[in-house]
């Protein structure tokens, strides 16, 4: 599914700065000097337009001295260069927030919907378009866009932003500065390891969700580089800490907004992962094989999030089964439609089997993932109990890995109610799930599914990522 490309977006980057200073600040020793001011040249600013919902403008001569000032500092620590100087719009924030939102496409919402509400994870109540605009409006501050090769930044987080002061101490500047040095990075990406050609690539969740984290990390890795230098500490001096470090930061506690806290945990943990999952991964890479690794990770990102929060997994090259599912003809004879097919992966089955628990979360339950398919259908002239109904294919790295799975896909069955139409079943190192489908179409698909689970092998497979060559 795509709905997430223009939502992930929204994650709160004031958030991630906070707590990424407040991680710092624990690390460093002394302070960083004072930076002179850079000269080059700039675009007189022209009368600010208005485009639709809100205004947009080109940086005025400080901002764009600021911003090069800040281009500078990003290639000094992520060790690679611009090919050319980054295009920048001011806009506010109902201008960014409109943008963002035209490119929310009503049929991947409807996907969307359907496809998490099948399976529990979307109130199909739930004014989707709303929720997500809210959170737009709520969270960017700004972002690099790869299709148009432009930096977009709020005015209000601009103006903070005075050339003559870079290198002073102020709490609204840095964290200013440290958001543009995160989205200068992606520019960098985009300029020297190919991030525009690889965001239109298409891709299932799970895999969109390991190249989103990949992305996140080097950008999220860079900027505490950033704000470690100034303290006067070398990344070089605490890489080695910072992957245990990152994994104690929560951005959906107080620092996130209340949009991002009510959220649903599919979308509030989708939103999240990234950044903290993500740079841990990075973190590792990168204290063990410096820069040219994290670039490495950005030209070939690891095809799963289970190789992202088990770096392990990747170093072993382990890969996931291929599961293809079946046509069953049954259910299509019966009337339903196939909606949506996607693998979600471990991050979204984990917030799947955490339904009706405190977080939303059971990472323990979706460890051990290698593999998943499923399918969402609708039905024709369905009744308004079950418009909906998936199957759900996946494969675990041991039978007592799916074990343990099935154990938390009961359990979710059982949030509603006996008489639902659920079921959940293993066989080996395989696991079914189905929702919303009559029993009477069951038998087929079961049947199907032991033809699966004998297919598979002992144990899944593995291959030299790229990374590791």
């Amino acid at each position: 599914m795509t709905v997430a490309h223009p939502l992930r977006r929204a994650t709160s980057r004031r958030a991630l700065v906070v707590a990424a200073c407040a991680l710092v600040a624990g690390c460093a020793t002394t302070e960083a000097p004072s930076a002179p001011v850079a000269a080059g040249p700039v675009a007189a600013p022209d009368r600010a337009t208005t485009k639709g919902a809100g205004t947009s403008r080109p940086p005025t001569r400080a901002e764009r001295l600021a911003i090069d000032q800040l281009a500078r500092e990003a290639e000094r620590v992520r060790g690679l260069r611009f090919r050319r100087p980054v295009e920048v719009e001011v806009h506010d924030g109902a201008r960014i927030a409109a943008d963002l939102a035209k490119q929310i496409e009503q049929k991947e919402l409807d996907k969307a919907r359907a496809v998490y509400g099948a399976l529990g994870l979307l109130d199909p109540a739930l004014d989707l378009r709303a929720m997500l605009e809210h959170l737009l409006a709520e969270q960017v501050v700004g972002y690099y866009d790869p299709e148009r090769k432009e930096l977009v930044v709020r005015d209000d987080v601009i103006r903070t932003l005075r050339a003559d002061r870079i290198g002073h101490v102020d709490a609204a500047s840095d964290e200013a500065r440290l958001v543009l040095i995160h989205e200068l990075i992606h520019a960098l990406q985009d300029q020297d390891l190919g991030l525009g050609e690889r965001y239109r690539a298409a891709r299932d969740t799970d895999a969109e969700n390991a190249f989103r984290s990949v992305i996140e990390g080097d950008a999220t890795l860079g900027m505490l580089a950033a704000a470690l230098q100034r303290q006067g500490v070398p990344l070089d001096r605490v890489a080695g800490q910072l992957e245990g470090m990152l994994g104690q930061i929560d951005l959906t506690g107080p620092l996130a907004g209340e949009a991002l806290r009510k959220a649903p945990a599919i979308v509030r943990v989708g939103l999240v992962a990234p950044y903290i999952d993500g740079a841990q991964l990075m973190a590792r890479i990168y204290a063990q094989l410096g820069w040219a690794g994290v670039n490495d990770a950005v030209r070939h990102p690891p095809p799963t999030m289970t190789q992202v929060m088990h770096p392990e997994k990747l170093w072993r090259g382990q890969l996931p089964d291929r599961i293809t599912l079946p046509r069953f003809r049954g259910i299509e004879q019966a009337g339903y439609v196939s909606v949506d097919e996607d693998t979600l992966g471990e991050l979204e089955l984990g917030v799947y089997f955490g339904q009706g628990l405190r977080g939303g979360v059971d990472a323990r339950a979706a460890e051990g993932w290698s593999g998943d398919r499923v399918r969402v259908y609708a039905r024709r002239r369905a009744p308004e109990d079950h418009p909906t109904a998936a199957v759900w294919f996946s494969a675990w790295e041991r039978s007592a890995d799916a074990a343990r799975a099935l154990r938390a896909a009961r359990r979710v069955a059982g949030l509603r109610g006996a008489d639902d139409q659920a079921y959940a079943a293993r066989r080996g190192r395989a696991l079914l799930i189905i929702r919303g489908l009559p029993h009477a179409l069951m038998p087929e698909v079961r049947a199907d599914f032991v033809r699966f689970a004998r297919g598979l092998p002992k144990r899944p497979g593995r291959h030299a990522h790229p990374l590791l060559d």
